[in-house]
């Protein structure tokens, strides 16, 4: 008889013989039996089920504070400890923070006329020149310009969880009077938390969480700080985090699920140092009737030290217990095992962490470079849209109230959304073989399906100061040539390159190195 059927008759069984005087007597009524069968027999999903092979899978069914609270001062400081003193953790964390901020973003302005949509030149190029100025002054130590100081702030979230910025003004600043601190998670004072939080998300209220103080929505109010007393209204600080739950107030480390495999690694890995210094320990033993193994060459443990390599005399043959030499064959699959898993959980592949290629051919690699890229995009439009434009629209405003662009307070509160507007352009990832890329931006774009700001966007750049830049090269080859007495068509030549002599160049280039580049472009 099946479990099912074995359930469904015992069901059977027990609402004949629950009388209702029983009911009364004990409490329990036939709707209390259904509700304990049913949680069984009705079960839909497996991996909701709790049999005998799950029942020591566990679970929660609690609210985002009551899952973190108690764990995220551990995840934290095991998620320093792991990217401190393991190589794979430090380098998750770089391989994330490298490809999604880099060298951080150029920032260009974007305000525009309303009638026809054209760029104010004017005065972007005025907030522009006011943004060079400030971005190396935000940093309240002194120590960061924007760039720098946005990739702390990523490193500090992936291991910490969150970020906190502090906005402030200072005296100390040349050009404005604004400047951010930046604060761990660690220092929110979570004493200050209530102690009867809500378990009904449909009745929310004011409360304090995780040492922020939140409305019925969830938004952050003010921010409790350890070691001061007044709480700092959530106007002049703001907290960065990847929320993955809609009511979730905080963020948590985003190697918290790979911890226990960067863990389990490094163990791995001392086991087999341990091993093989114990294999160095082994001695070699030579008899001897004078029975050198005295008292005297014990020490004071009782013990006869050994060292690596020594020989032994003695009159009996001692036993020696050696260790296993083949640590490889068990030992690796399950270390590579381990780091994909960790690599995984952390939001990257292991082969952009390792840069192991072994096994890999050209095709695979670049598969999964574009799976990877995939997700560093997502963060990245994320960094944009609250770390990058957060830090804009405060300096835009800073600006108009002191006065260092043509635009006045009542003009700019009038409609604070178009002043605002920017595009922050990071440099596109290079490939491993970019002049098939290059090819390709060429042919895409004289087929009509590019142009010229989404080119020049990859790589950084506006692309009407690329096309400023080009005539003003043009201009001056055209008088140096004109100067020199050179004809104009060799002077463009210089200009805009020999396209035959380019293509020349690149198949020598490929014959010479060996690497058969074509071939493999044109497989793949």
């Amino acid at each position: 008889m099946s479990t099912l059927n074995r359930i469904k008759q015992t069901y059977t069984e027990l609402r004949k013989i629950w009388a209702p005087q029983a009911q009364r007597q004990t409490g329990v009524t036939r709707e209390d039996i259904l509700r304990a069968v049913s949680n069984v027999v009705r079960s839909h999903y497996d991996a909701a089920s709790t049999n005998r092979l799950r029942e020591d899978w566990p679970f929660t069914s609690a609210v985002p504070y009551t899952d973190i609270m108690q764990s995220l001062p551990k995840l934290i400081a095991r998620s320093r400890r792991e990217i401190d003193n393991n190589g794979i953790a430090k380098g998750i964390r770089n391989t994330l923070s490298n490809n999604i901020w880099g060298e951080g973003p150029v920032v260009q302005s974007q305000i525009r006329f309303k009638e026809t949509g054209e760029q104010i030149k004017k005065l972007n190029d005025e907030i522009e020149y006011a943004w060079a100025r400030h971005c190396d002054e935000l940093d309240a130590s002194g120590q960061s310009n924007f760039n720098i100081w946005g990739k702390e702030a990523l490193d500090t979230i992936i291991s910490s969880g969150s970020v906190l910025i502090n906005r402030a003004p200072s005296e100390k600043t040349d050009y404005l009077k604004l400047c951010y601190q930046m604060y761990e998670p660690d220092i929110l004072d979570t004493s200050k938390d209530d102690q009867k939080i809500y378990q009904d998300i449909n009745k929310p209220a004011d409360q304090v969480l995780h040492g922020i103080a939140v409305n019925k929505k969830y938004r952050p109010v003010k921010y409790y700080i350890k070691g001061i007393k007044n709480p700092i209204p959530a106007e002049y600080m703001r907290h960065f985090y990847i929320r993955y739950r809609p009511t979730q107030v905080i963020g948590v480390p985003w190697l918290h699920a790979s911890l226990p495999d960067l863990f389990d690694y490094r163990q791995l890995k001392e086991d087999q140092l341990v091993k093989s210094r114990i294999l160095a320990d082994i001695v070699m033993w030579s008899p001897n009737d004078a029975g050198l193994w005295g008292d005297a060459a014990k020490n004071d443990d009782g013990n006869i030290p050994w060292e690596p390599g020594e020989i032994i005399k003695s009159k009996d043959k001692p036993e020696i217990i050696q260790a296993e030499g083949d640590l490889n064959a068990t030992l690796k699959p399950l270390v590579d095992r381990v780091l994909h898993d960790a690599c995984a959980g952390a939001m990257t592949s292991y082969m952009a962490v390792s840069r192991d290629m072994d096994g890999i051919n050209f095709a695979a690699s670049r598969t999964n470079l574009n799976e990877d890229r995939a997700g560093y995009k997502v963060i990245r439009n994320w960094m944009v849209f609250t770390f990058c434009q957060y830090i804009w629209n405060n300096f835009v405003y800073q600006c108009v109230l002191e006065g260092k662009i043509s635009l006045s307070l009542d003009q700019f509160l009038k409609d604070p959304y178009r002043y605002t507007r920017a595009s922050f352009l990071f440099p596109a990832w290079d490939w491993v073989d970019p002049r098939a890329d290059s090819d390709a931006m060429i042919n895409t774009y004289s087929a009509g399906l590019n142009n010229l700001k989404e080119a020049c966007g990859k790589r950084a750049m506006d692309w009407r100061d690329h096309v400023d830049q080009r005539l003003d090269e043009y201009a001056y080859i055209k008088d140096v040539a004109k100067e020199k007495g050179i004809p104009e068509e060799e002077a463009l030549k210089i200009f805009i390159g020999d396209n035959k002599n380019v293509q020349k160049t690149a198949e020598t280039t490929d014959k010479q190195d060996g690497s058969d580049g074509a071939k493999k472009r044109n497989e793949n």
